[in-house]
Parts: structure tokens; sequence; C-alpha cells
């Protein structure tokens, strides 16, 4: 004890005439370290606190929630604006399709075509509104084609091959039928008048001839018994 309070007095009395060298007072002598306060005491003390963790944790948290949100909303504008894009859109494909579609048509017109592009293209243009009459399908084979309710008014069909096709409610008028094959085709409702080189014989082959146009079929019917 002794010998801590000499070295204490030692250490006291050096500081003391280091002081006076520079020509400070003796009562601007500090004896004791400075004294932390209770605020930065509480504040250290908290930090190591599980209380303080779980609201950094807490934090941390929110400040990702917020971003994850942020994220969120910039990938629902962007579907919001394709989707918007899309719908704009959806017009301007339909006419690009149609118009592909009669070119195909259009550049087959009286070479036969037997490959069924041409069965798919008026299939697809016939769904589309779109108008057949006047083309010229001469020996082109439209096997099975769904042909219902189209307008063939001056369609050149001579030679085509219509068999099994569903014809029901078309319309032939000044339709060129020559050598048409009929076999088993729907024509059911049709409107055959006016149209143009169809033999009784040809009507006869169809399934549900006897539902067309009666004055037409009476029409042929006497044209064959006169012959």
């Amino acid at each position: 004890m002794k010998r801590w309070w000499k070295k204490r007095k030692k250490t006291k009395v050096e500081v003391k005439k280091i002081w006076q060298e520079s020509g400070k007072g003796e009562k601007r002598i500090i004896w004791e370290k400075p004294k932390v306060s209770s605020i930065r005491k509480f504040a250290d003390w908290w930090e190591t606190t599980p209380v303080e963790k779980f609201l950094e944790d807490v934090d941390y948290l929110l400040k990702k929630s917020a971003f994850l949100s942020v994220i969120s909303l910039l990938a629902q504008i962007t579907i919001i604006i394709s989707l918007i894009t899309w719908i704009t859109g959806i017009e301007e494909r339909r006419e690009n399709e149609i118009f592909a579609t009669w070119q195909v048509v259009n550049q087959a017109s009286g070479k036969g075509d037997k490959t069924g592009a041409v069965k798919i293209g008026l299939e697809r243009l016939l769904k589309n509104d779109f108008s057949l009459a006047g083309l010229n399908l001469s020996n082109t084979q439209l096997y099975g084609a769904n042909l219902e309710g189209a307008e063939l008014w001056g369609t050149n069909l001579q030679g085509a091959g219509l068999v099994s096709a569903n014809l029901e409610g078309v319309y032939l008028g000044g339709g060129n039928l020559k050598g048409a094959n009929l076999r088993e085709a729907n024509l059911q409702k049709a409107n055959l008048s006016g149209a143009e080189n169809l033999t009784n014989q040809q009507i006869k082959q169809a399934c549900f001839w006897e539902k067309t146009s009666q004055r037409n079929i009476e029409t042929y019917l006497k044209q064959t018994t006169n012959g």
C-alpha cells in the first residue's frame, strides 16, 4: 500500500513540475482519468444486448423487403408494358397473317395445288371472314376442306377435288364446276343457283344433295331429262 502511495506521489510531483514549467497553473492539473459520460456507457452497453441485435435484424429485413418490393414493382410494370404492346399488335399480326396466307393461295392460283397448302390457306382466310369469291381453284385438291358458309361466287372449281369437303351453306352462283369431284361432299343448304357446268350426276355423288336449293335441283334434273 505504501509503495503504491509513494509511486502516486512521485508521479504527482513530476506532473506538477511539468505544468509549472509550461507556465500553466497548478489548478489546471487533472489527477484523474477523464470520466466517460453516462450516455456513452449506456450506448456501449446497449450494443451488446440481444434487443439491439434483434432490432438490427429487423431493420435489415425491412430494408431488404423494401428492395424486393421495388424489384417486384418494376417486374409488374414490365409485364404490363409487354401486355399492352402485345394487345395493340394483335390486329397488325392478324392482318400480316391474312396477307401471307392470301399470297400462298394467290401464287398457287390455277396451278392445281395438291400439297394441301391451298386448302389450309382457304380455311384460314374463311375463318377470318375473308371472301373467297372469284378465286381460280381449278384442279386444286381440297379433300376434306371445311368451307362451310363460304362465298364462292364466280370461283373456278373446274376439275377440283372436293371429296368429303364440307360445303354446307356455300354459295356457288356463277362458279365453274365442270368436272369437279363432289363425291361425299356435304351440300346441305348449299346454294347452287347459277352454278355453271354442274351435272345431275355430280350432285348425286354428294351427301345431302336433296337439301340444297330445291329449285336448282329441279332445274338440273329437267336439263338432264331433256338431254
